[in-house]
């Protein structure tokens, strides 16, 4: 992190480096956790050094190569011609300014350049606690004609060549299919053997996330980006490590283009310890907060009734969830007519009596609301057809005639939008709702001039629409839920309180997603959709993260019987760890896999380590397989600590020191619970210090 001396010998650097002062000057920039240098060095073709390390660690950072600042790729409209633009030019002047609004350090600095008349503004943010450093900017045209930004570099990294000997993390991009259980790909690349690497992000694409962990020493770098608009992600063989966007953005005279918000890292430790401190990073500085500490809450989910809930199906489901302990209660696609009214036949009062017998029963309601739907029986496309473009998705088979897609990179169709949200907040007393299948359209080139990469302009209008909405209710909660999760993005983490993992799938296959983007997501991201329900099993592959959302026939359920009290207990259970797993380490201990994977012995387990508690819990699932006893192994305690392990159904109770359970690991003996063809069981380890 940038020191406030740091910052005040960098900035004459900056400017030393403009004006091409024959000198050559140095400045260090450092807290207790990481250290960065910087150098000027006047010549013909002014350059910038930097190094990037942690306190006695590595140089990740090239020190003898150019470190650009910014880089633009514009055009003239009129001409065609193209040109690069970078921090590096010499014919531009800096200005700068200096602030520590809320305790963190800012710098910002503004290039003016002439040709094209362009102003550059970056802005780098440091926090206290943290081995990160923020940045972002804008590109205003100061000239009389318009400028195309064609791509602009959110990051641009010359990375030292001992950085390349890593493995590098990335990816999560939707993988679903008919035939593979797996959503989400997590790849693992050796740099060693591959020194180049590309990727793209956006819907269902890869995270906007890279982690490179040294193959020789426990260290890595993190690199995350905020946008869900379309970028790729490219190290090349030079060991240049670059995050660009691609916009092809109209900017008329005085317009701004913004660069959207990207950080880097570095770590000390491994996999596990760089997510767990990006995770905290993201929580603290990115995140939307979290409504109150019972997040993330146990929640209940109408659509186990698919398109045939009604006022007295969500009725029923409401006092049977109150008397479960449920805290959310969500009517989901079923409700809404064409004009997002509720259906007379079906909800003949309305939504908002439900609303209010939630809040008497101490719930929040929450609906489906997939907004950027529109039906050709819809007022909006009677009025305006020309706000869509291309094909929606209305009902899942609920009605039968033509659905389009709202074009949300028009400001007028996102002024609709917005008013309408709120409509359904106010009128149906909303505290929640979730976003879902065809989240935004394209702009009809037939009818408007599309001034953008339509998938920039589609992903910008998103944005801006959820922005709006919590700017005018910002105590109404949102969460991302696209048929799966398809924003692996910053920005969704931004603008929602929580997002799907796989959508209502089996036990085995939400906690194969929960394994893989639990290192890319913090855990209170990691909702499921809990369909298979009636065991211990089940209802524990929910219970990593959260939130926690039941979803099938509710009704069904009846007190006393086993699975009643089954779930009974293993919501008691998740109350009670939902806080540390909330706040503490994710642990990937044994992964999931395909039951048709020959090599997989049928375990898997996953766990939270919660260093301020100093504690541990991890679950652990046993899927057939021929194997009933196994060693499950552990990380994350400290060695010289005593603890004391306790197994929740086995009534097993034991002490070791930590270097002892690090070493052995945890032996298990899971007996078959079948259920179809498959045996399935479980357990939970709980891991308290011995004081």
């Amino acid at each position: 992190m940038i020191s406030r001396n740091g910052l005040a010998i960098l900035l004459p650097l900056l400017l030393s480096l403009i004006s091409r002062v024959e000198v050559c000057r140095a400045a260090k920039a450092s807290n207790n956790l990481i250290e960065r240098e910087f150098e000027a060095r006047a010549s013909e073709h002014p350059t910038t050094t930097q190094s990037l390390r942690l306190k006695d660690g590595p140089n990740w950072l090239h020190p003898d190569t150019p470190q650009v600042l910014y880089r633009l790729l514009v055009a003239d409209p009129s001409s065609g011609a193209t040109q690069a633009l970078t921090s590096l030019d010499p014919r531009q002047t800096v200005s700068s300014e200096r602030e520590n609004p809320n305790g963190q350090e800012q710098l910002t600095l503004r290039f003016v350049r002439e040709d094209p008349k362009l102003e550059v503004v970056l802005v780098f943010e440091c926090y206290p606690g943290h081995p990160f450093v923020r940045r972002w900017g804008a590109a205003r045209n100061l000239g009389d004609s318009e400028v195309v930004i064609q791509k602009a570099w959110i990051e641009e990294l010359r990375l030292a060549p001992g950085a390349t000997n890593s493995m590098a993390y990335h990816g999560l991009e939707r993988i679903r299919a008919e035939a593979q259980p797996r959503w989400f790909a997590l790849h693992e690349t050796d740099l060693s053997a591959k020194s180049q690497l590309r990727f793209e992000t956006g819907r269902y694409r890869s995270a906007t996330w890279l982690t490179l962990q040294r193959k020789q020493t426990p260290e890595g770098m993190v690199l995350g980006w905020e946008t869900y608009a379309p970028t790729e992600c490219v190290l090349d063989a030079s060991g240049t490590l670059s995050v660009v966007l691609r916009a092809h953005l109209s900017l008329a005279p005085g317009e701004n283009f913004e660069i959207p918000k990207s950080f880097v890292g570095l770590y000390r430790g491994d996999l596990d310890e760089g997510c767990y401190l990006t995770q905290r990073f993201a929580e603290e500085r990115i995140a939307w907060p979290i409504p109150d500490d019972r997040f993330p809450y146990l929640m209940f989910n109408s659509w186990g009734y698919g398109t045939q809930i009604n006022e007295a199906l969500a009725r029923e489901g409401i006092e049977r969830c109150a008397e479960l302990g449920v805290e959310v209660f969500v009517v989901d696609f079923g409700w809404e007519g064409p004009d997002w009214e509720p259906l007379p036949d079906k909800f003949p009062n309305g939504l908002a009596p439900l609303a209010d017998l939630c809040h008497a029963k101490g719930m929040k309601f929450g609906v489906h609301l997939s907004f950027a739907n529109i039906s050709a029986h819809s007022k909006l496309y009677r009025e305006h057809p020309e706000w869509t473009h291309g094909q929606g998705c209305w009902g899942y088979g609920h009605d039968h005639f033509p659905v389009y897609a709202l074009s949300l990179g028009l400001p007028e169709a996102r002024r609709w939008a917005v008013d309408t949200v709120l409509q359904v907040i106010d009128r149906d007393k909303v505290d929640w709702f979730l976003t879902d299948t065809h989240l935004y359209g394209f702009i009809d080139p037939a009818k408007h001039e599309v001034r953008g990469d339509q998938e920039y302009l589609a992903r910008e209008g998103f944005a801006a629409t959820l922005a709006e909405i919590h700017r005018l209710r910002p105590n109404v909660l949102i969460e991302h839920c696209d048929g799966g999760l398809s924003f692996p993005s910053y920005k969704m983490m931004e603008q929602h309180v929580t997002s799907i993992t796989s959508d209502n799938d089996n036990a085995l296959e939400t906690r194969m997603a929960v394994y893989d983007l639990s290192h890319f997501l913090s855990p209170r991201f990691l909702d499921k959709y809990q369909q298979e329900w009636g065991s211990h099993h089940a209802n524990r592959s929910c219970l990593f993260g959260g939130p926690w959302i039941l979803m099938f026939p509710i009704h069904e359920l009846r007190p006393g019987s086993r699975e009643w009290n089954e779930l009974l207990e293993d919501i008691a259970l998740y109350k009670q760890t939902r806080k540390r797993i909330r706040e503490g380490k994710a642990l990937h201990l044994l992964p999931p896999s395909d039951p048709k994977d020959p090599s997989w012995d049928g375990w898997d387990a996953i766990g939270s380590y919660h260093p301020g508690e100093d504690s541990a819990v991890a679950f652990a699932y046993r899927t057939g397989g021929p194997h009933k006893t196994r060693t499950i192994p552990m990380k994350g305690l400290i060695p010289e600590h005593r603890y004391r392990v306790r197994l929740l159904d086995g009534r097993e109770t034991r002490e070791a020191t930590g270097r002892e359970i690090l070493e052995r690991g945890i032996r298990l003996s899971l007996e078959e619970y079948r259920r179809g063809e498959t045996s399935r069981s479980s357990e939970v380890i709980l891991i308290e210090p011995v004081r």
